[in-house]
């Protein structure tokens, strides 16, 4: 009677470990933060040169296309990228009035490239 009280706690702490581990985890360095990158394609938009007769709307979709084509890059490549760059990369991201998954995936991707040099030099050094 008193394994089976032991084994059935055993059980239950494994479980409430197993919670308080997903509870920690901030959800910020797990996923792709979200991005309002309307503001931005907005501007974008509205800067066409006259001269060129494009259409805003047409600037607009194009503007949104390419950042939902960078946003889905992000969802593949997010944990390739080390945890602090993730942080610093969003927190600059979201500084400012308009927002970009195309900045935040160019930050990434040169902080990694940084990282990667440094990494080589190194090994090449030793």
């Amino acid at each position: 009677m008193a394994s089976a009280r032991l084994s059935a706690f055993g059980e239950w702490a494994a479980c409430a470990f197993c919670l308080l581990g997903l509870y920690l985890t901030p959800a910020a360095a797990a996923d792709v933060p979200k991005l309002n990158v309307e503001p931005l394609c907005h501007g974008i938009a509205n800067q066409g040169d006259p001269l060129e007769a494009v259409d805003p709307a047409v600037s607009f979709k194009q503007c949104m296309d390419s950042e939902q084509a960078d946003k889905a890059k992000l969802e593949q490549e997010w944990s390739t990228f080390s945890a602090g760059n993730r942080q610093n990369c969003t927190d600059e991201a979201r500084t400012g009035e308009e927002s970009s998954y195309t900045d935040l995936l160019t930050c990434l991707e040169m902080a990694r490239d940084v990282e990667n040099d440094r990494s080589q030099q190194t090994r090449e050094n030793n």
